[in-house]
């Protein structure tokens, strides 16, 4: 069991430095809560615009990692340019967390991505594709073909994500920054859960996002520490065999992947 976590926010040139530091804030919050699902290994990453990718990882539970220079130096590069984070915390089936090769983010290519589940053909899979992986995580795969249908196939994020759905076998929930798709965040799954949540400001140190978790509770925690700065606008649920492209206005386009009746409600509520 992995957990992830992470935001998708709009941030304006003319907005003051603490509402800067106050996504900083929620995001530590949120990274902290999650290492109850995965202790051994933490990661973030950052996507500022024009598809800027920045990110760290280390064998290290988050409440260690978030003490560190390393993440202090990635979260320098939070700024009125950022439009997303995301975090993984780790607790390794496949991989040694003491090669940081195999600890989340895992980039491939031109896509980077974290994963909380199993995957069980990813050997079957490395070589069918000719696949150049780095390390022994199996989630690393996932990523691999992402990248491969994208730049190899010339899919779109939607067939892509199809594409996956029809090789991959396992357990997934994930979420993508790509420079394939610049400005967005991609997140899908199949059996593992996503909560999500979108958030407006009550002050000026608020702001509007949309907001990922492995653990409902989690968010629901989250609002009761920062309830003097953020309002809950709604909850989304993320069905099964779905997913959401979400752009920097936040408007979350909602991907079908799986078989007719396959999947479960997935939007607001």
């Amino acid at each position: 069991m992995c957990g992830i976590t992470g935001l998708m926010l709009t941030i304006h040139e003319h907005d003051p430095q603490t509402k800067i530091e106050s996504v900083k804030n929620v995001f530590r919050f949120l990274l902290k809560k999650t290492q109850t699902r995965g202790p051994e290994a933490t990661g973030v990453a950052i996507l500022n615009k024009g598809g800027q990718i920045y990110f760290t990882k280390n064998a290290m539970s988050a409440d260690e990692f978030v003490t560190t220079q390393q993440y202090a130096d990635v979260m320098d590069k939070v700024s009125r340019q950022t439009i997303g984070i995301i975090g993984h915390c780790r607790l390794p089936t496949q991989g040694d967390v003491w090669f940081n090769c195999n600890n989340h983010p895992l980039m491939f290519g031109s896509t980077l991505g974290i994963h909380n589940g199993v995957i069980t053909n990813d050997s079957a899979l490395k070589t069918k594709f000719k696949l150049k992986l780095r390390g022994q995580c199996d989630s690393e795969v996932i990523f691999a073909l992402y990248n491969f249908a994208r730049e190899k196939l010339k899919f779109p994020a939607d067939k892509a994500l199809k594409f996956l759905k029809q090789q991959v076998k396992g357990s997934y929930a994930c979420a993508i920054f790509s420079k394939w798709d610049p400005d967005n965040l991609i997140l899908f799954r199949n059996w593992n859960p996503i909560y999500l949540t979108r958030t407006v400001p009550k002050n000026p140190d608020g702001f509007a996002s949309v907001i990922f978790n492995s653990d409902v509770e989690t968010i629901n925690s989250m609002y009761k520490d920062y309830d003097d700065s953020l309002k809950r606008d709604a909850y989304l649920h993320l069905g099964q065999n779905a997913g959401f492209i979400i752009d920097p206005s936040l408007t979350a386009e909602e991907i079908e992947f799986g078989d007719a009746g396959e999947r479960a409600c997935c939007g607001l509520y």
